[in-house]
């Protein structure tokens, strides 16, 4: 019996009875009948028929979905296809096999999936062109060679403001970084593939088949004038270390360089070398072509021996092309050791060291900046206690969340980079990396300086102008939260406060200063004109060192809060004081007047046209000479 025979077998009688009734007419009278139109009869659906075709629906369903769920569980072939044979290349027949004929034996290849992917895959393309890098401080040749993994002579190669010399890398320098080894020609009338390629320890086809150049292969030419790239093509670097002003150890040593003179007499004679420093961790250049050296991890002020037994034959300070402060050793033993950067010489020429030999004090070559060095510059002060971090949103938030876990007074938070830095009203504060000073310090306020919070941003702008001032310049306050030099915003100030029960529990203030060029925001984002400590020195002070100095004056003004005296100072170093002005307190109101000076809260004095003193104690205030 089949499945619709059984299913049919499971209906009721009932169904045969009423079937049978409705084909027998009942009898009707034809007196009672009432007159009536024909109508189609109404049948009912056939259960029967809905039934099975519902067991039909379910049975194919249920065969594709086994179907489709035995093909899921496959494993993916993929199918080498063979190359084509050589008498297939000469002309004759390719032998294909076909399909079914594989190692395996007989029968037919299964289908080749592809996972389902929603992510686009975007490959990596190659590079072709010179890539523009600017130079972060704490950043060296060999760190630089690492992130585009080329050889750091490669950018010497390629970067004449270098001359050849590793150490003349400054924070800010722009750097051409080729996309690989090699380096850059301007091809000139004669020139040929062959000669520039021997001259530069390259292949000729390697210049030609290189895509940035855009040669033509089927009429390879260059026009005179054009840069080509060399692909793994190579110079002679200078040693600048050679140059130096030696002296000789004794007559016909040898070591003491081509500029040495013999006026040390002889001496012991080295058996081996020792590391120069407690540290035995290299910091940044590795030794190699362009750096005849190697940059050892050693904090500023540690001490520098003499990695082996010989005779000094310089000691001297100065430029030294870019090595500062320098040793040099004659081992005797064709060998000499330089000893670059140091912050202090304890040797003299000509004499005469053994091994280990306590021979200077490691310096900074100001392309550093970190915990270590800024925590020794700060040991003075005695802080109560420091955060450092390489790249921050906002140092006031940081402060801020400090203080409220109990943060000591004078705890100072420090970011080489800040990502999302505010000043007064929520305007974004520019911070790259490197660049600038991003700074927040935590003050808890003493008994006698509760009176006088208001002045606390005075605190701040003195500070900061004091620390310009021993760098002789000439900084004005631009009340009243902004420092000026030449009459452009060089630093600004903000503060915010953590409360408990109504009462000031901690100070926080914010300080950024332009310490580079590189620190300044695109100008048509500015709302006032800015400048950088460089633009104004001629070069970048060491950002520990201006820290110190703005933290140092803080901490003596921070006494002086509660006298006049600290108003007075304030008020001589206003900008614009006597000028008539225009300030705008909040989006509406407009002040004009001549800036008189300061209330003992701090608040702006201004005269106005009927020479009535208006005071200006909060709101969006901007200063600028109304003429």
């Amino acid at each position: 019996m089949n499945l619709l025979e059984r299913i049919k077998s499971l209906l009721p009688a009932k169904k045969k009875q009423a079937e049978a009734q409705e084909e027998q007419p009942q009898p009707v009278s034809a007196i009672n009948e009432p007159a009536t139109t024909p109508r189609k009869e109404k049948k009912s659906p056939d259960r029967f028929t809905v039934v099975s075709w519902s067991a039909t629906a379910a049975l194919v369903v249920a065969l594709l979905g086994g179907t489709l769920y035995y093909k899921s569980t496959l494993p993916p072939v993929i199918v080498n296809v063979p190359a084509a044979t050589e008498e297939a290349s000469a002309g004759g027949t390719p032998q294909v096999p076909q399909p079914g004929a594989g190692a395996e034996g007989g029968g037919v290849l299964p289908s080749i999936f592809r996972k389902l992917q929603v992510k686009t895959n975007i490959p990596q393309r190659p590079r072709y062109k010179p890539e523009l890098y600017r130079v972060a401080r704490g950043d060296s040749m060999y760190r630089i060679a690492e992130l585009y993994k080329i050889k750091s002579e490669t950018i010497l190669y390629v970067n004449e403001q270098l001359d050849d010399n590793p150490h003349s890398l400054r924070p800010g320098m722009e750097l051409q970084i080729p996309p690989e080894d090699g380096l850059y020609y301007q091809w000139k009338d004669g020139d040929t593939f062959e000669a520039i390629a021997k001259k530069y320890f390259a292949e000729p086809d390697d210049i030609v088949n290189f895509p940035g150049n855009e040669i033509d292969l089927t009429d390879p030419k260059i026009e005179p004038g054009a840069t080509v790239f060399i692909p793994g093509g190579s110079r002679e670097l200078r040693n600048w270390a050679a140059d130096l002003a030696t002296a000789a150890r004794g007559a016909n040593t040898g070591t003491g360089g081509a500029n040495a003179a013999n006026v040390c007499g002889g001496g012991p004679v080295g058996a081996g070398f020792g590391w120069p420093a407690d540290s035995h961790t290299l910091s940044g250049n590795a030794y190699g072509p362009g750096h005849l050296g190697i940059d050892i991890d050693a904090p500023e002020g540690s001490n520098v021996y003499a990695a082996g037994t010989g005779v000094v034959t310089m000691a001297a300070g100065g430029w030294n092309y870019g090595y500062g402060n320098v040793v040099q050793i004659d081992h005797g033993n064709n060998y000499v050791t330089v000893y670059a950067h140091l912050s202090a010489i304890l040797v003299s020429q000509c004499q005469t060291v053994g091994q280990g030999a306590v021979i200077g004090l490691s310096g900074n070559t100001g392309n550093s900046f970190g915990a270590h060095s800024l925590k020794k510059q700060l040991a003075k002060l005695n802080p109560g206690g420091l955060r450092w971090f390489d790249s921050v949103g906002s140092t006031n938030d940081e402060a801020l969340a400090w203080a409220t876990e109990g943060a000591k007074d004078f705890s100072l938070v420090v970011a080489d980079e800040q990502t999302h830095g505010r000043g007064r009203l929520d305007r974004k504060w520019f911070t790259p990396k490197g660049s600038a000073i991003a700074m927040s310090l935590i003050l808890r306020p003493s008994a006698p300086m509760r009176p006088h919070l208001s002045r606390t941003v005075g605190l701040a702008a003195l500070s900061i102008s004091d620390a310009c001032l021993t760098l002789g310049l000439s900084p004005k306050i631009k009340w009243p939260n902004d420092i000026l030099l030449g009459g452009k915003k060089v630093a600004g100030i903000l503060v915010e406060t953590v409360w408990s029960g109504g009462e000031a529990d901690s100070l926080v203030i914010g300080m950024g200063i332009n310490t580079s060029r590189e620190s300044l925001p695109p100008v048509e984002s500015l709302r006032f004109p800015a400048t950088s400590l460089e633009d104004e020195l001629g070069h970048a002070p060491k950002r520990e060192e201006f820290i110190f100095l703005t933290l140092e004056a803080l901490a003596k003004w921070r006494n002086q809060m509660d006298g006049d005296g600290f108003i007075e100072a304030w008020q001589e170093r206003l900008a614009f004081r006597g000028e008539v002005v225009q300030i705008r307190a909040g989006d509406d109101e407009r002040i004009s007047g001549i800036l008189d000076g300061l209330d003992s809260d701090g608040s702006l004095r201004v005269r106005d046209e009927h020479d009535k003193i208006v005071s200006v104690r909060f709101g969006d205030v901007s200063l600028r000479p109304s003429a």
